[in-house]
């Protein structure tokens, strides 16, 4: 539920101290939005000197309405968190065992197997090892800009019973159908609809006041435009794909649910541990817990993203901390921010910040760089006090010094870090994208 362009980079060593939001994590946050990378952005911290926030930005920037604690985001795939918590919660209830076949809750003519051709089980659909794609492939096609919005319960019926595995899986398929399946499964497990069963077991027992799937009249004013770059676009709607992505969330209210998994007096403490602890190893040696990703270190993590927004949430239980991002476009990764924030000294950030250069300065940099193994082409060229970037296959971008032979995009979070040889001759470039770095060679015939 995801849409990139050019996201994440990581680059100086900046030692910050993990009671407080940084001011250089501050710092950055404003320049982004000041920058329109992102429309708003919202972090909060629980740690052992308590809670800390820092919103900054617009919720609507046509209307400059200032996104606060209170400001709704789409959260997207951190919806699984909670469908996997309701698992677990219906579980410990004994509403039902997790290795129950998934057919005994579908109509007679449906019998879904994994590629392995065993019958695929519930706590398949919670940890991604069902086999099932990502998507089913009859969704509606007429309204990308809203993908699920009329995905129903009969839809997917269709879609499974002409479901066949086709190659032998030996471990983790991210799959938003099977935990939109899941959850309707859930809800009819309780004669209700997944959106009423996760309010009376999940959102109302942990106090959630402003977590909705469908989210009430008296609160719609706090709902953030969505944004793809300074586009607004559609927000996401759900009816069978619900338990994959459906839920809005404040970030008082993400921080909230995050740190209950630290409390063992939380009503769902027991469904916590059971959700938050290894349920499943892939073939990489990932581990994964119902929804939830763990890292070596044993931390819960996730990030969501719909057509306008991008989320994320981080639980150490080891340390006590609890980290969360939201934001309102699709197109303003802040992966770097999440991992700097997680472990600093590891995952340093560089500022977006603009360092003079004139025309003269520029034209060093300009020319054609080429990437051999993907087939690529980056042309550098000047324009006034910034260059213009254009990759194959992409709209040209600007691009704006940083120092230090360092460029950063306004539009997306990427970076641009030139090569020199011994004799300070411009030889080639580093495109950071995501954690990844691609390597350009400048071409010699210009």
């Amino acid at each position: 539920m995801k849409y990139w362009l050019l996201p994440a980079l990581f680059l100086l060593f900046i030692k910050t101290s993990p009671a407080q939001i940084p001011e250089t994590v501050k710092t950055e946050v404003q320049l982004r939005v000041d920058n329109t990378t992102n429309p708003s952005i919202a972090i909060g911290i629980s740690d052992s000197l308590g809670q800390h926030f820092f919103v900054y930005g617009y919720k609507d920037t046509e209307h400059h309405l200032k996104a606060d604690k209170n400001t709704l985001y789409e959260i997207g795939s951190i919806t699984k968190t909670f469908t996997g918590l309701l698992l677990a919660s219906m579980s410990i209830e004994g509403l039902l065992d997790p290795k129950e076949a998934v057919s005994e809750f579908l109509p007679d003519n449906i019998e879904l197997k994994d590629p392995e051709g065993k019958p695929v089980n519930l706590k398949q659909l919670a940890t991604h090892s069902s086999g099932l794609p990502r998507l089913s492939d009859n969704l509606d096609p007429s309204t990308p800009e809203d993908p699920y919005k009329n995905y129903s319960w009969e839809n997917m019926l269709q879609y499974l019973k002409t479901y066949s595995p086709s190659i032998k899986s030996k471990g983790f398929s991210y799959s938003n159908l099977g935990f939109g399946l899941l959850g309707e499964i859930l809800g009819s497990i309780t004669g209700g609809t997944y959106t009423s069963t996760l309010r009376k077991k999940v959102i109302i027992p942990l106090q959630l006041e402003h977590t909705y799937i469908q989210v009430p009249e008296q609160s719609a004013k706090n709902l953030a435009s969505p944004y793809q770059g300074t586009t607004k676009v559609s927000p996401w709607h759900f009816k069978a794909y619900a338990g994959a992505g459906a839920l809005k969330s404040t970030i008082e209210d993400l921080l909230k649910y995050g740190c209950a998994y630290l409390d063992k007096s939380s009503p769902l403490a027991d469904a916590m541990e059971l959700a938050g602890t290894i349920q499943f190893t892939d073939q990489r040696k990932d581990n994964h817990g119902y929804a939830w990703f763990l890292d070596q270190k044993g931390r819960l993590y996730h990030e969501g993203g719909t057509g306008g927004f991008r989320s994320y949430i981080c639980i150490d239980k080891n340390t006590g901390r609890v980290i969360t991002i939201l934001t309102n476009t699709a197109t303003g990764d802040l992966n770097d921010l999440f991992l700097h924030l997680i472990d600093p000294e590891i995952n340093p950030i560089l500022l977006s910040k603009e360092t003079p250069v004139t025309a003269e300065e520029l034209k060093e940099y300009t020319g054609t760089y080429i990437n051999d193994a993907y087939g690529m082409q980056l042309l550098l060229s000047p324009e006034e006090n910034h260059l213009i970037s254009k990759l194959t296959g992409q709209p040209p971008y600007p691009i704006y010094y940083r120092g230090e032979n360092s460029f950063f995009y306004k539009v997306v979070n990427a970076s641009i870090i030139i090569d020199r040889d011994e004799f300070d001759n411009v030889v080639g470039l580093i495109l950071k994208q995501n954690g990844q770095e691609l390597l350009f060679i400048k071409s010699d015939t210009e």
